[in-house]
């Protein structure tokens, strides 16, 4: 998986070096604004409504969205869309 620029993939807004599930599940129930990387490496971007945050024994923790899911390793940065208004 590449990375963006100098930020590797997995790093957090609050520039940490993953954003944990507590942070994660702070967000859901909102729009909000996610960058992720998808199976390709390549960075993409959406605007969607986060709906639940699962752990799946084997495979990780998933943020799963309006959408469809993601899983948290991919996440590059997630802000409540309100913030981004603003």
């Amino acid at each position: 998986m590449k990375g963006c620029g100098t930020i590797p993939p997995g790093r957090c807004r609050l520039g940490k070096t993953r954003m944990t599930v507590s942070e994660a599940k702070s967000f859901v129930g909102r729009e909000v604004e996610v960058h992720y990387f998808d199976r390709h490496g390549d960075e993409c971007s959406a605007i969607a409504f986060l709906v639940d945050v699962q752990h799946v024994p084997m495979y990780g923790t998933n943020l799963l969205f309006d959408f469809g899911e993601i899983s948290l390793d991919r996440v590059r940065t997630l802000s409540n869309r309100d913030e981004a208004a603003a």
